[in-house]
């Protein structure tokens, strides 16, 4: 699997986790900041937006769920 290939509206993405132990990634709302909810690795989206806030790139994967880059991959 690619790096980090520029991920663009309408790709589909994978959730990969680095740390075996906890198999979930956090999920950040519209503002870069994290909530309460967890996506599992291996789930797949379609990118619905991407863009910057505080320094972070962030995916929009549904209507309140936004997932940091770095979690994810292009597929």
């Amino acid at each position: 699997m690619p790096e980090n290939p520029t991920i663009k509206k309408g790709n589909r993405i994978m959730v990969v986790v680095k740390d075996t132990k906890k198999q979930t990634v956090a999920v950040y709302n519209k503002d870069a900041k994290k909530t309460n909810q967890t996506v599992k690795m291996g789930s797949e989206f379609t990118a619905k937006a991407v863009k910057k806030v505080n320094g972070k790139k962030i995916v929009k994967v549904s209507a309140k769920k936004w997932l940091n880059t770095k979690d994810v991959a292009k597929k």
